[in-house]
């Protein structure tokens, strides 16, 4: 798989540890799920099994976002296909985990028709290598046989081997998935030859992800990278030189950013800069995040549409409460600035460049959020439930 190997950057985002993180808990599930069909009786199958399956649903809407890093990559008709279609699909899948759509006699048309865009997705990639093909493959047998289980099973009761196939075949599909992740992200874009020339021949032009027009990062106050991390909330520090101390400053507008500041110990024209993100703080503000609008999501449909009685009630709510006062902490934390002293590339007037970036984040922090929370929620729920 070499081949494949030449169209990468080695480089992850938070779209490739989502895609692992789905991939990985996916897998979980489907093993767990067969342990229970295997150990455990009717009644307990469908009580946990309606919990298992809305984690993997929900994972399954977060696999199908971690794939638009493949997707932005594509040449822009292909790009605006396969984006519109696997939006469509996450948005369909996301409605059929929470609400519930039901087709009847022809609801085993949902998984066929929701694959279909990651199947184009593949065969677009197919002349980078062999694993697109063999995803494509994959994907399509997928398709086909629940197809065949869903026209049989209008008729008779499908024969076992049928969805044990299908199951070896998801768990297999899943770990041909992680790996493509690995692979990291694709730099199709910066390929300096034509889709029809052998991907042996390519030759990468070089590729740094920083912010746009930020150059060497050096005294504009924008860091000279991002590791490949989305950067979370900017965040201004401010330094005296003259004094050699942090300076407690909070600018509250463009205008007041965009001007040089002076220290108000010695008058002296202070420095400033865009504090440099870090996976840890990435990761705290995102997990933090996620408990707390959890906990909220937890409390707000409990109380308002949930008949699970008192007692369970009570205990929804110290899980609710504890996990946002952990939240809390935790998001806290990821947003505190760490800093020893200026940067090199730190500036007395810095660029708003890190703020206009940070809006168009935000729309792939808020489906994070919303799809995270959604997920605390049914774990939440499903521990209660579980309990009593």
């Amino acid at each position: 798989m070499s081949e494949v190997n030449t169209i990468y950057t080695k480089k992850y985002d938070v779209f490739t540890y989502l895609g692992w993180a789905a991939c990985g808990i996916i897998f979980l599930t489907q093993l767990f799920w067969e342990f229970i069909y295997n150990s455990l009786n009717i009644s307990i199958q469908v009580q946990i099994g309606s919990v298992v399956s809305k984690i993997a649903g929900v994972c399954g809407v977060i696999l199908l976002i971690s794939y638009f890093n493949h997707v932005r990559q594509l040449p822009d008709s292909q790009m605006k296909l396969v984006g519109g279609l696997l939006a469509g699909a996450a948005l369909i899948k996301a409605i059929d985990v929470f609400i519930g759509i039901n087709l009847g006699v022809i609801n085993f048309l949902k998984k066929p028709v929701l694959l279909i865009p990651v199947v184009i997705l593949f065969i677009f990639y197919w002349n980078y290598g062999p694993l697109p093909k063999i995803l494509a493959g994959a994907f399509s047998l997928r398709i086909l046989l629940q197809l065949v289980i869903g026209i049989i099973y209008i008729f008779v009761y499908p024969p076992l081997f049928l969805y044990r196939l299908r199951r070896y075949v998801y768990l297999i599909t899943l770990l041909l998935l992680a790996y493509w992740f690995f692979l990291g992200i694709p730099d199709l874009k910066g390929i300096a030859s034509t889709t029809k020339a052998k991907p042996e021949s390519v030759k990468l032009v070089s590729s740094k992800d920083t912010y746009k027009g930020s150059g060497t990062g050096t005294g504009n106050g924008i860091p000279p990278s991002t590791s490949g991390w989305t950067h979370g909330i900017p965040r201004l520090a401010f330094w005296c030189e003259t004094c050699n101390k942090k300076v407690n400053y909070r600018a509250k507008t463009n205008a007041d950013i965009e001007k040089a500041h002076p220290c108000p110990t010695c008058g002296t024209t202070i420095k400033a800069w865009w504090v440099e993100p870090t996976k840890e703080s990435y990761f705290k503000f995102i997990g933090g995040g996620l408990l707390v609008f959890g906990a909220m999501i937890t409390i707000l449909v409990e109380t308002n549409f949930g008949n699970i009685g008192l007692y369970p009630m009570i205990m929804l709510m110290v899980i609710s409460i504890i996990e946002m006062a952990i939240g809390i902490f935790v998001m806290y934390s990821g947003m505190r600035l760490k800093h020893t002293g200026p940067p090199a590339y730190a500036t007395t007037i810095v660029s708003l460049e890190p703020q206009k970036v940070f809006l168009q984040e935000m729309i792939i922090l808020v489906v994070i959020m919303l799809i995270g929370s959604a997920m605390v929620w049914g774990i939440n729920a499903g521990l209660v439930a579980a309990v009593f």
